[in-house]
C-alpha cells in the first residue's frame, strides 16, 4: 500500500501543485503524515487478542523456529531456498532502483516503480485462473520463468542502451510476486 501511496503523492506533488517530489525531502513528510493517520485509525479498530492468549508461551515459538520441521518436505525446502535466492536481487532493487532511475534521468521515478505494483494488482486476480488452468507447480514455473526475463530486461536494456527494456522489468514485477510468493499462500499445501 506504500508504494501505492507514494505514486498517489507523487502524481499531485508534480501534475498538481507542479513540485518536484523524487529526490526531495516531501515523500518523509508524506509517510509521516500516513502514519499520524494510521496510529488514529488503528484506535478504532476492534479488540482481537491472540489466539494464544492466556497460554505461556515458548522461546521456540517466539522465535517462529517451530516451523523449522516444514523444511523435512523436499519440495517446501526447494521452495524455501529459491525464494531466499530471488529475494537477494529483490533486495537490490527495491534499495537501488529509484537510484538508477534518477543516474539514467528518468522523470516521475515513483511512478515509474508503481507500474509494477499495478501490473502485481492485476496478476493477482489472475492468480485463482492460473491455478485452476495450469495447476499450482506451473503456476509457480511461471513466476519464476517471468522472474528470468525481469532480469534478462534489465541486463539487456543496459548492454544495447535500450532503457524501454527496463519497462518491462518493472511491469513483470507484479506476475513474479502474484504467480511464486502468493500462489502457495492460495492452498494449504503448497505442492
Amino acid at each position: 500500500m506504500g508504494w501505492v501511496a507514494s505514486g498517489i503523492f507523487s502524481f499531485i506533488f508534480i501534475r498538481v501543485l507542479n513540485i518536484g517530489f523524487d529526490g526531495t525531502h516531501l515523500p518523509f513528510y508524506c509517510v509521516a503524515a500516513v502514519s499520524f493517520v494510521a496510529v488514529f485509525l488503528n484506535l478504532w479498530l476492534p479488540d482481537t487478542p491472540p489466539l494464544a492468549k492466556g497460554q505461556k508461551p515458548t522461546l521456540i515459538e517466539a522465535f517462529g523456529l517451530s516451523s523449522v520441521h516444514l523444511m523435512k518436505d523436499r519440495n517446501f525446502s526447494i521452495f524455501i531456498l529459491f525464494s531466499f535466492l530471488a529475494m537477494i536481487p529483490f533486495a537490490m532493487y527495491f534499495s537501488y532502483f529509484s537510484e538508477f532511475l534518477l543516474n539514467i534521468n528518468a522523470k516521475y521515478i515513483s511512478i515509474t516503480i508503481n507500474w509494477g505494483v499495478l501490473a502485481e494488482m492485476g496478476f493477482l486476480l489472475l492468480v485463482p485462473l492460473a491455478i485452476k488452468k495450469f495447476g499450482l507447480r506451473k503456476t509457480m514455473i511461471l513466476g519464476l520463468v517471468a522472474l528470468s526475463i525481469r532480469y534478462l530486461s534489465f541486463y539487456a536494456g543496459g548492454m544495447i542502451s535500450q532503457p524501454w527494456m527496463y519497462y518491462i522489468g518493472i511491469l513483470i514485477h507484479g506476475l513474479i510476486f502474484g504467480f511464486f510468493y502468493v500462489v502457495p499462500l492460495r492452498k494449504p499445501s503448497i505442492f
